[in-house]
């Protein structure tokens, strides 16, 4: 009796837990409907990556640019960067403007990066200090990006100003 008990909860379990495999890949996946809110989330999701740096060691890309909805008076930036050198970095972005108007830029966590890896960070753009409404109002971001050292002692490059144009 207790062992068909456990088999009847553990299949029991297991179908709970499939079924929300499938309903996270469903919601994931959706398209939405033709409603205006799930067009505008839509719109954030297609950006296309950017290549906004490139040099024989370090590349840097956008990846991505959302509101998290979070009642919060930030974005988040999602950049790809690329470590082709001998040394551990850590990225630090820097004087960002949106919309030529002054942002702060941050992250929750350093994105530390070792030899000849990558990683995707996401960085914070708070516009709590702007007239910035709206994400869709957003039409240009610029910034700067600083890689030190993995002790934060050394530059090890400090970009010129990137423009990222999401029009």
């Amino acid at each position: 009796m207790k062992n068909k008990l456990k088999t009847l909860l553990a299949l029991l379990l297991i179908a709970v837990i499939a079924l929300s495999a499938v309903a996270c890949t469903i919601e994931s996946g959706s398209t939405g409907g033709s409603s205006n809110n799930n067009t505008s989330e839509n719109e954030e999701t297609k950006k296309e990556e950017k290549l906004l740096y490139s040099d024989d060691n370090f590349k840097i890309t956008f990846v991505d640019f959302k509101d998290p909805k979070a009642g919060v008076t930030s974005y988040n930036l999602y950049l790809k960067i690329e470590n082709n050198s001998d040394k551990t970095v850590i990225v630090s972005p820097s004087d960002g403007y949106a919309n030529n108007e002054a942002v702060f830029l941050g992250s929750g966590m350093p994105v530390k990066i070792a030899p000849n890896k990558m990683a995707t960070g996401a960085f914070v753009v708070g516009y709590g200090n702007t007239s910035i409404q709206s994400i869709d109002e957003i039409k240009t971001l610029e910034l700067k990006i600083t890689l030190y050292d993995e002790n934060w002692s050394e530059k090890v490059l400090e970009t010129e100003n990137l423009t990222i144009t999401l029009e």
